[in-house]
């Protein structure tokens, strides 16, 4: 059975194990709900235009594709041990602010990952990914357009082509 995630707003912290999620049941705008997906299966993550004020993340879960597009994770993202299987997007999110990490770290991604107008005011790790199909995040992380000046990025050990322009 597929849990639906709803009335997140009622909560300071949601955390979901083992579990099959129906992420796009998450309607919101603005989440002030902390998260956290462990060892879940998730179809299809497409959230578009939200804010995440508090930390999300997902620790060994498999994701179908992912559709971050315009999206602010002010709390911060971590994304450890993950597989996803198809093309996805992290298409002009950000800011994480201030200490709120964005890491994305010993995840295997199977197709193309997009990090076109990314931004970021907080610390980001991108490290021990494997990019069978490449990304662009070589390309979009970089002082001054990418990441703020002055914060702390640290992009590797991952494996596969960093600087794509397009999907292969």
């Amino acid at each position: 059975m597929t849990k639906e995630i709803i009335n997140c707003e009622n909560f300071n912290k949601l955390e979901f194990h083992n579990e099959k999620i129906d992420f796009n049941t998450l309607k919101k705008i603005e989440i002030s709900t902390e998260l956290i997906f462990n060892n879940c299966s998730i179809d299809n993550i497409e959230d578009s235009i939200k804010t995440y004020t508090k930390k999300i993340t997902f620790i060994n879960c498999k994701i179908g594709k992912i559709w971050f597009i315009g999206t602010s994770f002010n709390g911060g993202l971590e994304m450890k041990n993950c597989l996803v299987k198809n093309q996805s997007s992290f298409e002009a999110i950000g800011p994480n602010l201030s200490k709120n990490q964005f890491i994305i770290e010993n995840c295997v991604f199977n197709e193309f990952i997009d990090f076109f107008d990314c931004y970021f005011e907080g610390p980001i790790k991108i490290e021990n990914n494997e990019f069978k199909q490449g990304t662009n995040i070589g390309i979009f992380l970089q002082v001054p357009y990418g990441i703020k000046e002055g914060i702390i990025f640290k992009i590797e050990d991952n494996k596969g082509n960093l600087f794509l322009e397009t999907k292969n």
